[in-house]
C-alpha cells in the first residue's frame, strides 16, 4: 500500500451501519457509487459508549477508475489521531492496490479524497479501516472495518 496527496475538505455525516449500492451492479448511471460506514468507540472516552463513524464512498468515473471519499465524524472536540486506510480488489482482472492517510481528527467534518484511482474495469471489492489513538492515553485505541463492492467502467 502507497501513501498519497489527499485533499482535505469538510463534509457532514450521518449514518448507522450499512453497505449501501446505489444504481444497479454492472449498469452505469449518472452517479454509481457504493458506500460502507464503520463505527467504533471515541477513544477519548473509551470504553463509555459513545461512536464515532468513518464512511467509505466509491464512486466510477469511468475510464477505469474511481474517487474514493472518506467522512469522519470523530464525536470529539478534543480530537485524536486517525489511519485511515482501504484495499481494493478488481474481482474481474485480478489487480489491486490501496492507500492510506493520517491525520489528527476533531468534531463531524474530517475528510479526504482520493481521485484517479486506477483499478480498471470490473467489479471491485473495498476493505477500509480506521484506527483511532487517544489524545489522552496513547495505550486506548479503537479501530473500525466495513466493506463494499462497486462496479467500474
Amino acid at each position: 500500500m502507497r501513501a498519497r496527496s489527499a485533499t482535505l475538505a469538510a463534509a457532514a455525516i450521518g449514518g448507522t451501519a450499512l453497505i449501501a449500492p446505489f444504481g444497479v451492479a454492472g449498469e452505469a448511471s449518472a452517479e454509481p457509487s457504493t458506500t460502507c460506514t464503520m463505527n467504533y468507540l471515541n477513544p477519548n472516552v473509551a470504553p463509555l459508549p459513545l461512536q464515532a463513524n468513518t464512511v467509505l464512498r466509491a464512486a466510477a468515473d469511468g475510464d477505469g477508475t474511481m474517487t474514493i471519499t472518506m467522512k469522519t465524524d470523530a464525536v470529539s472536540v478534543l480530537g485524536y489521531d486517525q489511519d485511515v486506510s482501504f484495499t481494493w480488489a478488481n474481482l474481474d482482472t485480478g489487480r489491486n492496490g490501496g492507500e492510506q492517510w493520517s491525520k489528527r481528527v476533531v468534531g463531524p467534518d474530517n475528510t479526504v479524497k482520493f481521485t484517479d484511482v486506477k483499478t480498471g474495469v470490473g467489479r471491485i471489492t473495498f476493505v477500509a479501516n480506521a484506527s483511532n489513538t487517544s489524545s489522552l492515553d496513547s495505550k486506548r485505541v479503537t479501530t473500525g472495518q466495513c466493506s463494499a463492492e462497486q462496479k467500474a467502467f
